[in-house]
């Protein structure tokens, strides 16, 4: 019995707004890190530009989410 290995695609999942309002996002090249993958699209989501990265969820499709938060901080 032969072993298959089986790759399993990347999505992002993002909050867009104070409202809590979430944005699935494609993986843009699966070779890029998850922190390159931000990096990427915090050009379009400045607010992403710090952001933490959680571990990786298999959905319900077999994909695996990563969410990625907004720092939320104090400035002073």
């Amino acid at each position: 019995m032969a072993i298959q290995t089986e790759i399993i695609q990347r999505v992002f999942k993002i909050q867009v707004d104070d409202d809590h309002e979430e944005i699935i996002l494609p993986d843009p090249d699966p070779t890029m890190t998850p922190k390159q993958v931000r990096d990427h699209y915090s050009m379009m989501y400045p607010h992403i530009t710090s952001a933490v990265i959680g571990n990786p969820k298999i959905n319900d499709d077999g994909k695996a989410v990563y969410n990625i938060n907004p720092s939320i901080g104090e400035r002073g």
